[in-house]
């Protein structure tokens, strides 16, 4: 599928890719009826790859497209745009881990970051997978200062199965006034260009 996120309003083109799928068996797991045009292909092969192709489409959308372009008011209830924005990264220890950040947010003088992580792909089961908390850290491009972390929660090693979805907290001293950051996960991977939101109601890193 070759596909391009454009503002329609300039014509200007913000990115443009090419989502590829495959598959020579039918994955369990899959759900929810194939569309009108693609009803034959439905628990063949075809549909495994299908399905991972649109996945992976959806994804470059997502992790492509500006926080400012989505609809939605500062009350609505809904996360933070600009963690969005970020694209998912493969991890470094097993590529068919994907690891998508959905929210970065500063709370007084600590910085917290989600991340969601799922198997892609027909394989069963991922490879090993473990955070190091020592050789994580987040770097302030403004300074080129580092800040180390304070804790993690949730899933910081094991394995995942087909379908799982595991989620990862890890929280870091909150660099001085900046506004983007890269946010090293030893073990797993680097999301660049992170855009901070401060948390609602409260009040900046001093």
């Amino acid at each position: 599928m070759d596909l391009r996120v454009i503002d329609v309003r300039t014509g200007r083109i913000v990115a443009a890719t090419s989502a590829h799928g495959e598959a020579t068996t039918v994955a369990a797991g899959v759900s929810g009826p194939m569309g009108a045009g693609l009803g034959g292909f439905a628990k063949t092969p075809m549909e495994t790859a299908v399905r991972e192709m649109i996945k992976k489409a959806v994804d470059f959308v997502v992790g492509k497209t500006p926080g400012v372009y989505y609809r939605h008011g500062a009350t609505s209830g809904a996360a933070p745009a600009a963690p969005k924005a970020v694209a998912p990264i493969r991890t470094d220890r097993d590529p068919n881990v994907v690891a998508r950040l959905t929210d970065a947010t500063v709370r007084g003088a600590v910085l917290t970051v989600v991340v969601s992580l799922t198997l892609d792909g027909s394989k069963a089961q991922s490879e090993k997978l473990e955070l190091v908390p020592g050789k994580s850290l987040l770097l302030d491009y403004a300074t080129g200062q580092t800040y180390p972390v304070i804790n993690t929660d949730g899933f910081t090693s094991g394995q995942l199965k087909a379908g799982d979805v595991k989620t990862l907290r890890v929280t870091f001293r909150a660099p001085r006034s900046a506004r983007e950051v890269a946010v090293t996960l030893a073990g797993l991977g680097t999301f660049d260009d992170v855009k901070l939101a401060p948390a609602t109601g409260g009040r900046e890193a001093p």
